[in-house]
């Protein structure tokens, strides 16, 4: 039980990456070799249920299979471009120069040869999953959630009422990741690694003051909050009720 526990929540201390592959072999040695390189590597098989899973779990790296329809695989770079500004690799086996430059084109950030070995795999997926620790908080996507909406370009929080809460960069990051997954607890495991980004940055007491901080921004009664939710044994939640 305790090895369980302990497994479970080391998972959630590493980076994600989305893995969408209709690959139907038990384990391809590229998906064994993510898993084995410190990620917590979640793989979909199906377009529809990976961008579903994409809106609950906001992973850290996006890495698609390109084997198949080629242009269901396009379809599906264009969507996920839609809504994330996170780094979208594709593995291609045998892809053709036009194929290429479409799919660039759709949104993706690097087209990676299926032969690559794990070792130069894990050294791309790292360097990108650096970058998207550094995405500026400008680039993160309009959001909503309930009667509120958070503006990154202009770091602030549209209130209720009509009036303007300004943001910080890591008030307007923590604030991101809990309302584009609204009336769902998230761990203070996960808010604080995608808040700050930057492994060992953050830690819990920091995710209480920032926490405290949007309180007095947002909440009319900040000692009562009705938004901005403590969820014991679960981490917090944005409340749209």
């Amino acid at each position: 039980m305790h090895t369980s526990h302990h497994a479970t929540r080391s998972a959630r201390e590493l980076p994600t990456l989305l893995v969408v592959s209709q690959d139907r072999s038990p384990k391809p040695a590229w998906i064994s070799a993510l898993r084995s390189g410190n990620f917590h590597a979640v793989q979909q098989s199906s377009f529809a249920a990976a961008l579903d899973l994409f809106q609950q779990t906001t992973p850290d790296v996006i890495l698609i299979d390109g084997t198949g329809s080629m242009p269901n695989v396009l379809r599906m770079i264009h969507e996920l471009r839609q809504a994330a500004v996170n780094p979208i690799l594709l593995l291609c086996e045998a892809c053709r120069d036009d194929d290429l430059l479409s799919a660039y084109e759709a949104g993706v950030d690097e087209c990676i040869p299926k032969t690559i070995s794990s070792a130069l795999l894990l050294a791309k997926v790292r360097s990108w999953l650096r970058r998207s620790w550094t995405v500026p908080v400008s680039f993160l996507r309009e959001i909503s959630a309930g009667s509120l909406a958070l503006v990154p370009a202009q770091r602030h929080l549209v209130l209720a009422d009509g009036s303007v809460a300004p943001l910080t960069n890591l008030e307007m990051r923590l604030l991101h990741v809990l309302m584009a997954r609204p009336d769902q607890p998230i761990s203070a495991d996960e808010l604080i690694r995608r808040t700050w980004r930057d492994p060992g940055r953050g830690d819990p007491a920091a995710l209480k003051n920032v926490v405290y901080r949007i309180r007095h921004k947002i909440e009319p009664q900040p000692a009562s909050p009705r938004r901005l939710l403590s969820i014991p044994g679960a981490g917090y939640m944005f409340s749209t009720r």
